[in-house]
């Protein structure tokens, strides 16, 4: 399909204001795209936006009202004989199913998965239905797809690739956020013994077994270690994660301060903005951290690092990764090591040494502490 054509469906939708941005997908994965949501808003170009669950309260931090549609009836009546847009990892098939009939582009890859590999391969004839798909730069970042999928169907079917990481710089809505959250007041009350805050993701709302995360173990004596060098370490977690943070807990040699659970989505986004580091797994607190620039230790287990990182500043992030980690840029993991067989319940995250991650923690800690005592 020409760009010409795709442009001009596009802006014909948003002129008769039927222009509908689909975002059924994770926290993590969101942030990658307000800065997408950011560059349309700078074309005038103001999308009504489809999302569910905590993703509504996450855009009210930059001022959008979403709608929340529970059905494919309910979605189908709202995506009626309008433009309707697809990112790569918002594609859910009930949402897919009430578009039919709409003119629908949706962001594909043909290496994910046999659906979508027949889906992307029969692209001619799902044409035939106003469907059109557009294709990712599979080993680019999350985000360069982001910004590739608005410029497509603003006219621009190639755009290079330094044109996309320069409009990947900017976090449009990172003071809007900021000042948003200087209102807010926390759903639990934070130990008034906390000084240093470091908060220590426990779990990634995916049960118990999630490669993403580490063992409860490694977790706990990541926590100790680092309330031994007398750094505020602190747990959190979604509702998801209660039942995983009891193992920790049951593990650490010192009480923790566990809030997983007990904060809603502007809580944590709030905590990130007064903490001195963040220590996440590959989950979106490390994207919130990332997104407002706050100091993070990331820590990954599996997964592809040049697509799925957070899209931070070099000097503010330090990445503990597994070798088990694939680099897509270079078909090899990032540190020399063969892939491993994970047997007796270790997990990938398991075999980085835990003195690194808290090494990194303190070294954070102390010169954002030296730059506090220097300002006063």
């Amino acid at each position: 399909m020409s760009a010409n054509l795709i442009s001009y469906q596009f802006k014909a939708a948003v002129m008769t204001n039927k222009f509908v941005l689909v975002l059924e997908t994770g926290v993590g994965n969101l942030i990658n795209k307000f800065d997408a949501i950011g560059y349309l808003q700078s074309q005038g170009i103001y999308p009504e936006i489809v999302c569910q669950g905590s993703l509504a309260a996450c855009l009210d931090l930059i001022d959008i009202e979403a709608k929340q549609l529970s059905g494919v009836f309910e979605k189908r009546r709202f995506f009626k004989k309008k433009t309707i847009v697809f990112f790569f990892d918002c594609l859910r098939l009930p949402s897919l199913i009430a578009s039919l009939g709409s003119t629908v582009f949706i962001q594909l890859d043909d290496r994910v998965s046999l659906a979508r590999r027949l889906l992307y391969f029969s692209r001619a004839f799902w044409r035939l239905f106003g469907i059109h798909f557009l294709r990712i730069d599979y080993y680019a970042h999350e985000k360069v797809n982001n910004f590739r999928l608005i410029l497509q169907i603003l006219g621009n079917n190639e755009p290079t690739d330094d044109a996309l990481v320069g409009l990947c710089r900017p976090n449009y809505f990172a003071q809007t956020i900021i000042q948003k959250l200087e209102h807010h007041k926390y759903r639990v009350k934070l130990d008034d013994g906390i000084q240093d805050l470091v908060l220590l993701q426990c779990g990634v709302a995916n049960g118990l077994r999630s490669i993403k995360t580490a063992s409860p173990k490694k977790i706990s004596k990541i926590h100790d270690e680092l309330r031994k060098a007398n750094i505020d370490a602190v747990l959190v977690g979604g509702p998801a994660d209660v039942t995983f943070a009891k193992l920790v807990e049951a593990e650490c040699e010192i009480d923790p301060r566990l809030y997983v659970g007990q904060t809603s989505i502007k809580d944590i986004w709030k905590m990130v903005t007064v903490a001195k580091c963040i220590i996440s797994f590959d989950s979106s607190l490390g994207h919130i951290a990332a997104y407002l620039e706050v100091p993070l230790v990331w820590v990954g287990g599996c997964g592809a690092f040049s697509r799925s990182r957070p899209w931070s500043k070099p000097h503010l992030t330090h990445f503990a990764l597994s070798p088990t980690y694939f680099n897509f840029l270079s078909q090899n993991p990032i540190r020399e090591s063969t892939a491993l067989k994970f047997t007796n319940g270790t997990l990938p995250t398991d075999l980085i040494d835990t003195t690194e991650i808290t090494s990194a923690v303190i070294s954070i800690c102390g010169n954002r502490l030296a730059q506090s005592t220097h300002c006063k």
